[in-house]
């Protein structure tokens, strides 16, 4: 939905990118699997310094029980504390990490090139939480709108993000994929105007010409916000303009347009321009994920571990992603080619508030909140048919 024309989309597999000895990778490494190692010696030398050379023989294996005999009461008191202190950390670790046994390889793909709104997944892979979750991971953008939807039905990729619309239409038509967690808890495609057009509130927009980018949903939710905001339908023109909402408002080739107001509103108030957004939400929609995380049935009867891992690993990121933002932007433009960081920042802004769920949770997602969508959805037109079992919960972490 968003525009492809912001960004040249290229299909090839972002892996951690990062010099070797930054203080990130010299920081994270103690929670990687290999890291562990690591971890052991770095507490030796702690242990070390705790207790002292001159108060035990810790230096000396070989004198083993009878060195450490030689300490003083304070430096095993010390000693003590520190282990514990260690076992507390290692075990809080292990509960958030909930990794599989071996590793697994997986790919992703994405909804669109990669942007500010996806800086927790590549926190995510940059802080080295899917390498905890055993998860040896290839983040993929998509060469068109259709391409997720495509590679994750013919089993070619293992996870794709889509829009929720469009998974839940090609659930409607037989086809075996459902959602397992939610990307933000709100619908990010709006109707979109601006201050040079003259467009203030959507009740202004009798007679207007509308931008749409040919996906039947958008047609849908601009007509839904039209006819709650008072606007005569038949007075209305629709006109396809593909994923070019940013130029076309600019041009002021038509009123309004249909697009992401996560990205296309960041486009526009970058280039000097004052954009208007006109949510689904605020027009009588209920709320709802734009974007979810979705898989095949296969992936999800036979690799079942991978799903809650994954699940895991990019709650994580975005968690790292919300309470270290110039860290995760870096890690994103490390990752991803052709990151504007400056866009990128103000996207991930834009969503900030979004991306957790009613429980303060990431991922979220609720049986009652799709199933208040998909009555919503099929009333309004944006779905031909209703789908069944189009959610399932037990990947959440």
């Amino acid at each position: 939905m968003a525009s492809f024309a912001m960004a040249a989309a290229s299909v090839t597999s972002y892996r951690w990118n990062r010099p070797p000895g930054s203080y990130h990778e010299q920081r994270n490494i103690v929670s990687t699997k290999r890291g562990k190692i690591i971890l052991v010696e770095r507490v030796r030398v702690t242990l070390d310094r705790v207790v002292g050379r001159g108060e035990t023989d810790w230096g000396n294996r070989r004198n083993g029980r009878q060195g450490m005999m030689r300490a003083t009461r304070g430096g095993i008191t010390r000693l003590t504390v520190l282990m514990l202190t260690v076992s507390l950390v290692a075990a809080a670790c292990a509960n958030d990490v909930s990794g599989m046994g071996k590793e697994e390889d997986a790919t992703l793909i994405l909804d669109f090139v990669p942007g500010g709104i996806h800086a927790g997944i590549y926190s995510a892979l940059a802080e080295g939480y899917f390498d905890d979750a055993n998860i040896n991971i290839d983040i993929e953008p998509p060469t068109s709108s259709a391409d997720t939807l495509r590679l994750v039905l013919a089993g070619k990729a293992t996870i794709g993000i889509a829009p929720i619309a469009d998974v839940a239409s090609l659930r409607a038509r037989g086809e075996d994929i459902q959602i397992f967690m939610a990307m933000e808890q709100v619908p990010l495609v709006a109707l979109i105007s601006t201050a040079a057009i003259g467009v203030t509130d959507p009740s202004q927009l009798t007679g207007a010409t509308i931008g749409v980018t040919g996906v039947p949903s958008d047609e849908a939710i601009a007509r839904v916000i039209l006819s709650n905001s008072g606007v005569d339908l038949d007075t209305v023109e629709f006109v396809t303009i593909g994923f070019d909402a940013v130029g076309n408002l600019i041009g002021q080739t038509v009123d309004a347009a249909i697009g992401f107001w996560s990205s296309e509103a960041v486009a526009l108030e970058l280039q000097g321009e004052t954009p208007y957004v006109f949510r689904p939400d605020e027009y009588g929609a209920p709320p709802y994920p734009e974007l979810v995380f979705f898989a095949g049935r296969d992936t999800i009867e036979n690799r079942p571990e991978i799903l809650r891992a994954f699940a895991r690993a990019v709650a994580r990121g975005y968690r790292f992603a919300l309470n270290n933002q110039d860290t995760a932007i870096a890690d994103l433009a490390a990752n991803a080619d052709g990151i504007d960081v400056e866009f990128a920042t103000a996207e991930f802004n834009n969503v900030k508030p979004y991306y957790l769920g009613p429980n303060g949770k990431y991922g979220e997602i609720s049986d009652e909140a799709i199933a208040d969508y998909l009555t919503w959805a099929d009333e309004v037109g944006v779905l031909e048919s209703m789908p069944e079992n189009l959610v399932t919960t037990e990947f959440l972490p």
